[in-house]
């Protein structure tokens, strides 16, 4: 092929063909939707000179198993990660994660979005520096890293984690972590059904102002048993609606007053913050020490708290407090 344009080739029979590019490629991506395609590929077993282009190189590519190439691919022409491998929902691993380089750009965006086969371990080349980790993993049914912890992955500036690991229903390893993190936490483990590790060390929370339904539907969620994650620096968080709905397991103490509770003045939106939480008493302490500042939506905060039996934060003017029990 010396130019550019759709190119059509007849097999003449259906079956599993190898496909060798010879000559200069100066680029490949397969960023198409799968419909779009007759013919998708099962393996990238070798890569090559040719180059992966821009982002989201393999998008849609239903078919797509694994990439068993042991060459590291050639990233000079790639701009970020973002959508790269979304909707390869037969992918299983791709061995060789770990020869990559450093991948280009700062948006991961959606990259293994609905990958519902995928439990690959992803190493620090793919994630490092990330500013938007934003749907990474989401509705990744099967992920958990391969039973490799994230711990060691740190984040961009300012990154932006919201739904990173929603629907991720195995996930269960201690996350990649920003030193200083965004504003948006939304739904970062909701339905993570799996998830139960102690977020109290080592993840940082000074700069985020929302937390939204961020482990809403978590069933098994309680912080790994440990009441560490009330040392949470949550004086810049204004939204907590549906924080924790329906984590039945969540039980732990954040509310209260001193060190190791958290400072709610900010927190002006907490509908149904814990609705549903059939464990939640606080670990028992007292939540009076917590001021809600004025004008907070508390409507169907605790509502279906059944184990709640401590008295909850004080509240200096409500103004919703419709089915708060």
């Amino acid at each position: 092929v010396t130019t550019s344009g759709t190119v059509v080739h007849n097999y003449g029979a259906a079956g599993t063909y190898s496909v060798v590019c010879i000559g200069t490629v100066d680029g490949i991506t397969l960023d198409f939707p799968a419909e779009s395609l007759t013919a998708l590929p099962a393996d990238i077993t070798e890569r090559g000179p040719g180059k992966l282009i821009g982002t989201a190189w393999l998008r849609g590519q239903s078919s797509l198993a694994t990439v068993s190439a042991a060459d590291a691919p050639d990233l000079s022409l790639v701009t970020d990660g973002a959508n790269a491998f979304q909707d390869c929902t037969a992918l299983t691993t791709a061995p060789n994660f770990s020869v990559w380089p450093l991948l280009p750009g700062t948006d991961r965006t959606e990259m293994f979005r609905n990958c519902n086969q995928f439990n690959g371990a992803v190493y620090p080349n793919l994630l490092t520096g990330a500013t938007s980790i934003s749907g990474v993993f989401q509705d990744c049914a099967l992920f958990d890293n391969g039973s490799v912890s994230m711990a060691p992955i740190a984040l961009g500036a300012g990154c932006d984690y919201s739904s990173a690991f929603e629907g991720a229903s195995t996930f269960n390893q201690f996350p990649p972590t920003a030193a200083a993190p965004g504003p948006d936490m939304s739904r970062v483990f909701a339905f993570a059904s799996s998830f139960n590790r102690n977020l109290g060390t080592g993840f940082v929370t000074s700069a985020v102002t929302t937390m939204e339904a961020m482990f809403a539907g978590a069933g098994a969620f309680d912080n790994g048993g440990s009441d560490d994650m009330g040392t949470w620096d949550v004086t810049s968080v204004t939204t907590i609606n549906d924080m924790f709905q329906f984590a039945a397991s969540f039980s732990r103490r954040i509310f209260g007053s001193g060190a190791g509770f958290w400072d709610p003045a900010a927190m002006t939106a907490c509908v149904g913050s814990f609705l549903g939480c059939s464990a939640f008493n606080n670990g028992g302490f007292s939540m009076q020490g917590s001021v809600l500042p004025v004008g907070a939506d508390l409507s169907s905060m605790f509502n279906g708290c059944t184990a709640l039996t401590v008295l909850p934060p004080s509240c200096l003017g409500v103004a919703n407090a419709t089915g708060t029990f």
